[in-house]
């Protein structure tokens, strides 16, 4: 089954943040709202540095390495930079939760206008349309339980529609980042 893209917008972000985003997408079978195969040439004018990936192999690691680095950034920056996306509600849920156990001030956003003073964790759906300076793509490549039972219960066709689904969601969140994107993914 092929996967529509809508609006791969570029010039939010660097070329190499670009790069790393384009990758998520290799070897999948994607489409235009036309029904025409998408050429993925897709170029940035702008240049920053090379996104770093952190390979995890816990919970418990992923979470020391998006509080060390959002301390970083909050200590540089401004409160509003630093972002932290997450596959989900559940997962952004345990992100704020864990942070906060290790003194990091973050906040968890749904809705709502997103608040100034401390570094903000969101679902990686609700940052559509947007753009941020500084974002943590976290548990990249982690599913919960629940999802590999969901997954489990799929035919192959039916899998490998919500595999390339999830694959254009990275992509999608890694474009948010306008300047520095930093992925923790499960090893």
């Amino acid at each position: 089954m092929q996967q529509t893209l809508v609006g791969l917008d570029n010039y939010r972000t660097t070329a190499q943040n670009l790069r790393y985003a384009m990758s998520v997408l290799d070897g999948g079978d994607y489409v235009d709202l036309e029904d025409a195969s998408e050429e993925m040439g897709h170029r940035s004018a702008r240049s920053g540095p090379m996104p770093r990936v952190e390979a995890v192999s816990s919970i418990t690691d992923a979470l020391e390495v998006v509080a060390d680095q959002v301390r970083r950034w909050l200590l540089t920056s401004c409160p509003r930079d630093p972002w932290v996306f997450a596959h989900d509600r559940y997962q952004r849920d345990r992100i704020v939760t864990g942070l906060a156990e290790r003194g990091v001030g973050v906040r968890a956003v749904d809705r709502e206008r997103p608040a100034a003073g401390r570094a903000l964790v969101m679902t990686m759906h609700r940052a559509k349309g947007t753009e941020f300076s500084k974002v943590v793509l976290a548990g990249v490549g982690a599913q919960t339980p629940g999802e590999q039972a969901r997954l489990a219960a799929m035919d192959e066709a039916e899998r490998a529609d919500a595999e390339l689904r999830e694959r254009s969601l990275v992509y999608v969140a890694a474009t948010r980042a306008r300047d520095e994107l930093i992925v923790v993914r499960r090893a």
